[in-house]
């Protein structure tokens, strides 16, 4: 992973605090408070009387270790954090019902960087998991014959998340305040309309600078979303116009398509599956950059029941290497590598080929493990901006225990390039 000149050779993380918690958790998956029977178990039992009559109690819950080693960081960084949302979502009455979250995370090791929030660790890479104690989701809900409509603080994500998303792989979810109206039409046609007010980021309200962009984006932003179901797949129109007041260098109107279908093999019982996308974004609302750039990804790959093999190709176009394609609201760890090397686009673009494979192993419940290479270059004039190797290792505990091994290391490329870095990430997810 090193560059020449790097300080690192191994990664200094160590996971003990996180394996000794573990083990008290596989222990308890043995207890009959995770037994499965035909009877409901005392878990299942504790969640129905806390959920009475009228609605349905929500809870989960995420301990996390996240270890970060980076070029340029006298320290590694270590987050042992824990993440629980409680909840609670009414029946409907008449299509109408209520829902109400709250969002509690707590650092049992903060020695890392929580972007910002903690000074005295600036000398070591950043992990944005701050310590938060929030109102998650409050929102008014109705749904009847095919129409939603949402009114309040809210999760939202669109298609495959690279431009609207909810950030879920940390452990303070992005939500919005806004307001959502989906209707479900005839021949599977389904659109979607929402006018966001306020983006409530990962990094938390609670912030030194209250009224900064870091800890929220005030908003009058549209999104429009059409799609429909054909018989070679789905074909999705959208419009975003994000006009993101204190942030305005980020606005921008995208508007592109999306297809995503898969055909059946029957010789192989396999299936191969495509996505393709073209959009078109440039400046909006109050940003003083002019610009337009083109986005482009395409996507393929051969799926079997245990066995999915593909690769892509990704393009974020950049305007004369001035201003690039951006996407302040999408799920962007989810794109361009784990390491969250490219979170901003580089004002040159970015060309993303990666190559993927995944299995699920017949070993015990099902042990899933995929293996993700990247090779980055610019837009403008092709500059080498490095590779990247991602492994995932996900594993069922119990039923509504989950474990996660996360692995990425990104080799810098040339001059300009972002500093190289390994994070290795060890987390354990409970979810009713």
């Amino acid at each position: 992973m090193n560059s020449p000149g790097s300080t690192h050779t191994v990664m200094k993380t160590s996971l003990s605090p996180l394996l000794n918690i573990i083990y008290v958790l596989i222990s308890l998956i043995h207890l009959p408070l995770f037994a499965s029977s035909a009877q409901d178990s005392p878990l299942d039992q504790l969640f129905t009387q806390l959920s009475g009559e009228h609605g349905k109690f929500l809870f989960n819950t995420r301990l996390r270790h996240e270890g970060v080693e980076q070029d340029g960081f006298m320290e590694d960084a270590e987050a042992l954090t824990i993440r629980t949302r409680l909840g609670y979502k009414t029946h409907p009455i008449n299509g109408l019902s209520f829902l109400a979250e709250g969002e509690f995370i707590y650092a049992i090791n903060d020695s890392y960087n929580a972007a910002g929030r903690n000074p005295a660790t600036r000398n070591r890479p950043i992990v944005a998991d701050p310590e938060i104690e929030e109102l998650n989701q409050l929102l008014l809900l109705y749904e009847q014959d095919g129409f939603l409509a949402k009114i309040g603080r809210q999760i939202l994500a669109l298609d495959d998340h690279r431009w609207i998303g909810h950030v879920g792989w940390r452990q303070n979810i992005q939500t919005m305040d806004a307001i959502l109206a989906s209707s479900e039409l005839r021949h599977g046609l389904k659109v979607t309309y929402a006018y966001i007010d306020q983006v409530n980021r990962i990094f938390g309200r609670d912030w030194p600078d209250r009224a900064g962009p870091v800890g929220h984006f005030d908003s009058r932003s549209h999104l429009l979303n059409i799609s429909k179901d054909f018989q070679f797949g789905k074909l999705t129109a959208f419009g975003y116009l994000l006009d993101l007041e204190n942030a305005a260098t980020l606005s921008s109107q995208t508007f592109g398509i999306l297809l995503k279908g898969s055909k059946a093999i029957e010789k192989f019982d396999a299936n191969v599956n495509y996505q393709a996308s073209f959009a078109r974004q440039s400046d909006y609302a109050d940003n003083v950059n002019a610009y337009t750039a083109d986005y482009i990804a395409l996507d393929l790959s051969y799926q079997s029941s245990s066995t999915q093999i593909g690769f892509g190709y990704e393009i974020l176009g950049s305007d004369g290497g001035r201003v690039a394609i951006s996407a302040p609201l999408a799920t962007l760890h989810k794109f361009n590598g784990w390491a969250d090397a490219f979170l901003s686009t580089p004002t040159i673009g970015l060309h993303d080929r990666y190559f993927y494979i995944s299995e699920k192993f017949p070993i015990g419940k099902g042990l899933n493990a995929s293996l993700i290479y990247h090779q980055f270059e610019s837009d403008r004039d092709s500059v080498d901006l490095g590779n990247e190797l991602n492994m995932l290792l996900t594993y069922p505990l119990a039923e509504y225990l989950n474990a996660t091994l996360k692995y990425a290391d990104y080799n810098t490329g040339d001059a300009g390039s972002p500093t190289s870095r390994r994070k290795i990430i060890l987390q354990i997810d409970m979810v009713y």
